[in-house]
């Protein structure tokens, strides 16, 4: 009997070093942004320091998949911003496609986050003609979105 309470013991013990923990902090200009885990999910901070910070995003798995902090790219849409990938809610066709959700968070004097663009395609980011785009391949074929501060995320 004790060696199996013993495994068993064991066994759970092992169980958290298996799951991913990851605290990121980015800074962007004068703000800083925190993503932290706090079970199951994880959550997205933003502010000019770790007191004066609001939450702006929670999701499993949050990932930066850009930044607009370079001064002409700033000058083009009027703020930095942040592009977030989080795991979607909505169901893919294919069992191999992931669900994914993008945001963006427009770094202005008032923050503020997009509507997402849900997908079940990975979306590459790049500044073009004034916007910014998320799109599936930047050949030319495939799933866009484009972004501006006036328009918000749209599927184009």
């Amino acid at each position: 009997m004790k060696s199996v309470l013993a495994a068993a013991l064991i066994g759970i013990s092992a169980l958290p070093a298996e799951a991913e923990v990851k605290e990121e902090h980015f800074v962007v200009g004068d703000q800083q942004i925190w993503i932290e885990p706090i079970d199951p999910l994880e959550f997205l901070f933003f502010g000019r320091n770790e007191y004066e910070r609001d939450q702006f995003l929670s999701g499993g798995d949050l990932e930066i998949v850009g930044f607009v902090s370079d001064t002409d790219d700033v000058a083009l849409l009027g703020a930095p911003a942040i592009v977030v990938e989080t795991l979607g809610t909505q169901t893919c066709g294919d069992l191999d496609e992931v669900a994914r959700d993008y945001y963006v968070i427009s770094l202005g004097e008032v923050p503020t986050l997009s509507e997402p663009a849900m997908t079940c395609k990975n979306l590459t980011m790049s500044i073009t003609n004034g916007m910014l785009v998320l799109e599936e391949n930047p050949s030319g074929d495939g799933e866009f979105w484009a972004w501006t501060p006036e328009g918000g995320l749209t599927l184009r």
